[in-house]
This record gives structure tokens, sequence and C-alpha cells, in this order.
């Protein structure tokens, strides 16, 4: 099994470290229309809104950054409020996170294997219309089970991808 990533860590091209408030109001402006979309389609009031919430919420929040410093995506996991063993994952990006997405996707399953070292079972709900959202979490793993109605405007369907730890298994 690969040791957690210390944090922050080092990505060819990102950095990844705790997020901080000053992340929210950097981002919240410049999101890729596909995430602002989604946060729209949850029901989120704003972008704003959306990150301050998984900011509170989550039990860890991790921000990447380009080279130059600069916020270009926050993920991380919010607990199932009524199952501990179920972490909720999101992950919110910019524009800019299309000139280094390679370098995380190559980097993405090492968090996800941290995240799972907390939790039995990885959920995330991802709006339909989000292809490179389900690409991603296809490639790392993730299965994707039943459409379900989204409660913002348009009613737009989302759809649950989840991943379950396999503690019999030596790489996650």
């Amino acid at each position: 099994m690969n040791p957690a990533p210390a944090i922050p860590y080092r990505l060819a091209d990102l950095s990844v470290r705790p997020s901080v408030p000053e992340d929210v109001a950097y981002l919240a402006p410049r999101l890729r229309n596909e995430d602002l979309g989604s946060v729209m389609a949850s029901g989120s009031p704003s972008a704003e809104a959306a990150l301050n919430s998984v900011l509170t919420h989550s039990d860890l929040c991790l921000t990447a950054e380009d080279q130059s410093g600069n916020p270009v995506l926050m993920f991380g996991t919010v607990p199932n409020p009524r199952d501990d063993t179920v972490g909720h994952l999101w992950f919110i990006g910019s524009d800019n996170l299309d000139t280094c997405k390679t370098s995380l996707l190559r980097e993405a399953r090492q968090f996800v294997s941290v995240f799972l070292r907390k939790y039995a079972i990885l959920s995330s709900f991802i709006d339909c219309r989000a292809p490179v959202r389900r690409r991603w979490l296809r490639s790392c793993g993730f299965e994707f089970v039943g459409a379900i109605i989204g409660p913002g405007p348009g009613e737009h369907p989302f759809q649950e991808a989840i991943k379950f730890r396999n503690d019999r298994c030596v790489i996650h």
C-alpha cells in the first residue's frame, strides 16, 4: 500500500494543501462552466455558497494550486451524517485546471486511497451532464449506480458514483 501523501503535497505542476477561506473567494468567480452548472443544478444559490459549504462541512478539504500559487481546484470529503463509514467525495475546479489536469489525474488515485483509509465507502453525486467528472471518477475505480433527479432548477439528472474500500487488496 502506498503511504498517504503528506499535505502539503507537490505534483509535477500543482501543489496540494489544506484549503483556506481565501480559496473560496478566488475560485468562486473562476469555476469551469461544467462545475458551475453542476453547482447550480444541485440547488446551491451560488458558487461561493457551495464552496463555503464544503469548506465548512468537510473533514478534509484540500486545494490544488498551480505553479503561480493560484487555486485551481478544491476537493475533499464530507462525512455522511447517518453513517460514519461513508464519505461524500466532491471536487470543484476552475478553467485553469485544464492546463494541469493530466498530472492531477495521475495522482488522484493516491488521494482517493487517503480518503478510503477513513471511509469504507466513498460516494459522489454527479450531474449527468458532467462528462469530465464521470471520466475522472471512472479512472479512479468508482462505479455508477442509479440516476436521481436533482433538487435544483431544471431538475437535471444526477447519478451516484461509489467506491468501496477493499481491505484484502494491497493496492486500492
